[in-house]
């Protein structure tokens, strides 16, 4: 089986340390957020995609001298369009017809123990109860139906069930019209949820992944790695 990796982002949020470092290389606890992503990696996944751009040759100056038994591949987002659906298609090339796969974020730390619950799905949607202003997540039985605003409560105070940017998906994906976005990106979530009738997920809710988007959150994986967490 084969897992994905989005790692094409200039991570803005995290200037000026991404100014010269991709972000899925910035360090934690003495060792790029990659290296950790990559040890958590399920046995069951022999092969990986890395889909970089931003100074993508430190990737593959990283990928060339880390020591793994796993397949690893990294190749350049196409610059056609931008979004989460790019970077996938981006992929397309390296499947057969009926593949599963797992697609992780880059710059995210995630529990091998909770990926590995992932995989028992002929496909899955990731999510999380956070306190993160993102679109709240709806199911009913189990299985993907809806994205929707946060109430003022979940903004405020109780938070709400968001997506964590890690699925198993399968190779139909790629034949489906991408949804686009009002900022002009294509996106996966939402290209997911465009054809939920015929393409059912099944909603994994996971209480150890870290997301590490600004600088506040890449301080808090600081500070949970340190305390060896259970994260780590």
């Amino acid at each position: 089986m084969k897992a994905i990796i989005f790692a094409a982002g200039k991570g803005t949020r995290l200037k000026p340390l991404t100014e010269t470092v991709p972000k899925p290389l910035l360090e934690l606890c003495g060792k790029p957020i990659l290296e950790h992503i990559l040890e958590n990696i399920p046995d069951e996944i022999e092969e990986i995609i890395i889909v970089g751009d931003h100074l993508i040759d430190q990737l593959q100056t990283f990928i060339a001298s880390y020591d793994t038994k796993k397949n690893i591949h990294i190749i350049r987002q196409d610059r056609t369009c931008s979004g989460t659906m790019a970077a996938l298609l981006s992929t397309k090339h390296m499947f057969k017809k009926g593949e599963r796969f797992l697609v992780l974020n880059g710059d995210d730390l995630q529990s091998k123990e909770e990926l590995e619950l992932y995989l028992k799905y002929p496909r899955a949607f990731g999510v999380q109860h956070m306190n993160i202003p993102y679109y709240a997540i709806e199911s009913e039985n189990g299985i993907l139906t809806n994205f929707r605003k946060q109430t003022d409560e979940e903004k405020k105070s109780t938070g709400a069930l968001i997506a964590t940017g890690v699925y198993v998906l399968d190779t139909d994906i790629f034949d489906f019209e991408p949804v686009l976005l009002s900022d002009g990106d294509i996106g996966l979530p939402q290209t997911i949820l465009s054809k939920k009738e015929i393409y059912p997920m099944h909603v994994i809710e996971t209480k150890k992944w870290v997301p590490i988007n600004t600088h506040d959150d890449y301080q808090k994986a600081k500070d949970l790695l340190e305390k060896k967490d259970q994260i780590c």
